[in-house]
């Protein structure tokens, strides 16, 4: 599922003022629920790009947490990190729970850029949204996090890069810390538990076999 819009606006230049931060190192957010208990801690170096205009590149060094929806009681928690007075743009992140794991579920963003042109401004802004059973290659257990050198979501008119990424949005598990790394041999997933696409690769492979397997018969 995905969809992406984009349009101009022309207003007078003292109603927007635009800015442009740029990119370091990754950026640690967290969310805190009751008595300040940290919820989620999302870490990443994040930049929202044109893939044809490296210029009109954003980035998230400087972004807080925007309008947190975590809701640290629910299964299904949502964060939202952007610039305060700038709701053009973002990156938001939803993660789902299940019984013993927890999954990237969705992913939407915003951007916008400004042109000058005389006394007014056009502005351009896009948005899209991406969602799954997991946007991640595997589900992770629950106490666990999940890192990785770069995550990328693709929209139709911009890419959402992430880099050096720790995602722990269920941080009650892991005694609101990031807890153990999800590659150690406790946070292991059994076979065949959130995996995307692990039925359709089953199947090919079955499918493989078995033609395999008459093609011998005949020959």
């Amino acid at each position: 599922m995905a969809f992406s819009g984009a349009w101009a606006l022309v207003l007078p230049l003292a109603l927007f003022v635009g800015f442009q931060p740029t990119s370091a190192a990754a950026v640690e957010w967290t969310v805190n629920g009751t008595n300040n208990a940290v919820c989620m801690i999302i870490k990443f170096d994040g930049l929202i790009r044109i893939p044809d205009n490296p210029n009109l590149t954003k980035y998230f060094q400087t972004a807080e947490v925007i309008d947190p929806q975590p809701n640290c009681t629910l299964d299904k928690r949502t964060v939202r990190i952007g610039y305060e007075g700038f709701a053009d743009l973002f990156i938001e992140l939803t993660f789902t729970k299940s019984t013993k794991t927890f999954a990237l579920t969705q992913v939407s963003a915003a951007w916008y850029h400004r042109t000058d042109t005389g006394d007014t401004s056009e502005i351009t802004r896009l948005t899209g949204l991406r969602s799954s059973d997991n946007l991640l290659p595997q589900s992770v257990s629950l106490g666990c996090y999940y890192f990785q050198e770069e995550v990328s979501i693709s929209f139709d008119d911009f890419i959402v890069d992430m880099k050096d990424v720790a995602f722990q949005p269920f941080a009650g598990y892991a005694n609101n810390s990031y807890g153990t790394e999800f590659t150690d041999k406790v946070c292991q997933v059994p076979s065949g538990v959130g995996h995307v696409g692990g039925d359709v690769m089953r199947n090919v492979v079955l499918a493989f076999i078995s033609s395999t397997f008459l093609l011998w018969l005949r020959v």
